[in-house]
């Protein structure tokens, strides 16, 4: 079965992972921290 809520899911994580290895650990950090809320 296709789940596009899954598959959007796996498509975050793989781009928040690329993230993390082209941006660095702080700038992640920040980013998620501003997206948090915070």
């Amino acid at each position: 079965m296709h789940n596009p809520h899954a598959a959007g899911f796996l498509f975050g994580l793989h781009l928040l992972l690329v993230g993390y290895f082209v941006l660095g650990v702080d700038d992640v950090v920040l980013l998620g921290a501003n997206f948090g809320g915070g």
